[in-house]
């Protein structure tokens, strides 16, 4: 399988999470992974707080680390936007 890079824009957020936060995440992340799944985390506005390394696979290296920060409506497009009132 061969990756094409993406290119997103800026990241809308800096995400900030507890080091206990983060353990659960990296702990839920490698669960999922065993069994082949990857594992996004978002927060209320649809921030991307986490992205399993898994997603490197199927979008580039650096792609998980890249996505952190930024809408998921960059990764999943419009059909996932939050609904503005």
């Amino acid at each position: 399988m061969v990756s094409v890079p993406v290119t997103l824009p800026p990241p809308i957020c800096e995400p900030a999470m507890n080091p206990i936060t983060e353990a659960a995440l990296h702990g839920i992340t490698r669960a999922l992974a065993s069994v082949g799944r990857a594992f996004i985390c978002l927060d209320p506005s649809f921030c991307i707080l986490h992205a399993s390394s898994l997603l490197d696979r199927f979008l580039g290296q650096g792609a998980s680390v890249a996505l952190r920060g930024r809408s998921v409506e960059d990764l999943l497009g419009e059909v996932c936007a939050p609904v503005q009132n």
